[in-house]
């Protein structure tokens, strides 16, 4: 083409071309009157019968059927039912003091009218129309009748076994407190020789655990355990839950008391979580309790009552008590002061000593005057109690943390060891055979993260040795983990979740018999014992 000549931009006449040429510019219109489908979708057929053709020369669906044929599933093991022993605990329906709002529209009602500012005749919107959402008069009302029995129960000096004894499935509640009296006060702690650590190692692999050492024993969070020093039957454990009740527990029952609730006698004297339950080890038909109501209750076998050993004006929580002698037990409380109620005395001795919030209160097993306290503010400090005042009282050591102290004990035997556990997710063992100068034997970590809805973990030596302590773990399969002093796991009491199947956050060993009792936070106890302690041998 010549430069001169202008380029032609004129659109060919599709209509003038032949049908060949229509097609290459996708004319979509019919070719003739005698064709039903036009070239477009006869194309897309084609395209789909050769892909369809491809894909079965794949082979994919039989591929598919051989290898489901071909492969078995594995069968979940079906879980063990959990144990019915123990206590009866009924069904509780939630229940709304003042049942919760719906939309009108759920309710088919009408909005409201904003011009004329009515308010439907409902008794729900007429009772928080013009008052505080947050307030708590009416709860406070309805609740007065209960608030009124609490606060006399709080201030009786004698609760006999009878008017708190709390067995729902129990027909003749007399004939099993009667035995259970009989157990206590007929029991005997003996000497048993140390044979070594080995030894008890090897004892403690033979311990077993089966679904009749488990039961119920408290119908909520188990907040406290302590097993009694007999060494006549059978083991006897004493817990604490969250809402006042203080049951025993015979692991071994006879025939009566297997069918009346596993052996188990539960009661009510306190009114808020008992928080510490203390058997003494002079008295053996006496058990210590005390709770976040600001009650230390005194529960005594021969007499069957539960009497009121001290009584805080205030509003404060006991956490933890220590044996002085076999008159006087010491009581930390949240408000940093410690009180020695003596049984003699009507009038407890109170000292403030000025430190934080404690937790925990352990006295020497020799030089009594000692003791050690834990705080939430992380500090284990040992005292003195012969140069206690309350105007400037000082430690005579400090042991800080980074953060709170969950326990702290001497050794049973000795006091020359100091085991603590603390929120900082450490457990650790001091050496204090010189009490002017603690040092540090071992510090481990430990998972103590037990959160909100479980209770929190004891390091708790066992009562006859100064080698080797007990603690909960989190780990799975569920076990109970014994170390020694330097921080070596010795053993680990565990059965593959076929029945210890939750977290037991507080342990604690029998002092002559091969038994390990654990209690976890929904009100169950798991032992674990030597087969010659079921058979008497």
């Amino acid at each position: 083409m010549d430069s001169g000549d202008k380029p032609n931009t004129t659109r060919p006449n599709c209509n003038k071309m032949p049908i060949c040429t229509r097609k290459r510019c996708f004319d979509l219109s019919s070719a003739g009157a005698d064709d039903d489908k036009s070239w477009f979708e006869k194309r897309r057929e084609d395209n789909l019968k050769a892909n369809a053709a491809f894909l079965s020369s794949l082979q994919i669906k039989e591929a598919k059927s051989s290898l489901l044929s071909s492969h078995t599933r594995k069968e979940s093991k079906p879980k063990k039912p959990t144990t019915t022993r123990g206590i009866k605990v009924p069904s509780e329906t939630k229940e709304y003091l003042i049942q919760p709002r719906k939309s009108l529209r759920l309710r088919s009602r009408t909005c409201l009218n904003d011009s004329a500012g009515s308010i439907p005749d409902d008794p729900l919107v007429k009772l928080f129309a013009g008052t505080n959402r947050h307030t708590s008069s009416i709860l406070e009302t309805d609740n007065a009748g209960e608030n009124d029995a609490q606060l006399a129960q709080l201030r009786e000096a004698n609760i006999s076994w009878a008017d708190c004894f709390t067995n729902s499935a129990t027909g003749d509640s007399a004939a099993l407190v009667s035995k259970f009296q009989e157990f206590v006060t007929s029991g005997k702690s003996k000497i048993v020789k140390d044979n070594g650590l080995k030894n008890f190692v090897q004892t403690c692999k033979r311990m077993s655990i089966s679904e009749r050492s488990v039961a119920k024993v408290a119908p909520k969070r188990i907040f406290s355990l302590a097993i009694h020093p007999t060494s006549q039957r059978a083991p006897l454990l004493a817990v604490g839950d969250k809402w006042g009740h203080v049951a025993f527990w015979n692991v071994i029952p006879g025939c009566e008391e297997e069918a009346a609730d596993a052996g188990v006698c539960l009661f009510k004297p306190h009114v808020r979580p008992v928080n510490c339950s203390l058997f003494s080890s002079y008295n053996h038909h006496i058990l210590h309790t005390a709770s976040y109501d600001g009650t230390v209750r005194r529960c005594d076998a021969n007499k069957q009552s539960f009497s009121l050993a001290y009584l805080s004006e205030d509003e404060v929580r006991h956490m933890y008590m220590s044996e002085v002698d076999g008159h006087v037990i010491s009581v930390a409380s949240a408000d940093g002061s410690v009180t020695y109620i003596d049984e003699r005395s009507d009038a407890p001795s109170v000292y403030d000593l000025d430190a934080e919030r404690l937790k925990c209160i352990s006295h020497h097993p020799v030089q009594r005057q000692y003791f050690i306290t834990g705080s939430v503010k992380g500090k284990v400090q040992l005292w003195d109690d012969r140069y206690i005042n309350n105007k400037k009282t000082r430690p005579l050591v400090t042991l800080p943390s980074r953060k709170g102290v969950l326990s702290a004990y001497f050794s049973p035997l000795t006091g020359q060891r100091i085991l603590t556990c603390t929120a900082d997710d450490r457990v650790s063992v001091y050496d204090s055979s010189e009490l002017t100068r603690v040092e540090s034997i071992s510090s481990f970590y430990h998972n103590n993260k037990t959160g909100r809805w479980l209770s929190n973990f004891r390091a708790s030596w066992h009562p006859a040795r100064e080698d080797c302590f007990l603690i909960g773990a989190l780990k799975q399969p569920r076990e109970i983990e014994m170390f020694d002093c330097n921080g070596n796991l010795l053993h680990s009491f565990c059965d593959n979740n076929e029945v210890l199947q939750s977290i037991t956050s507080l342990n604690v060993f029998h002092p002559t018999l091969p038994v390990l009792a654990g209690a976890n936070s929904s009100g169950k106890v798991y032992v674990f014992m030597d087969s010659s302690v079921v058979t008497g041998q």
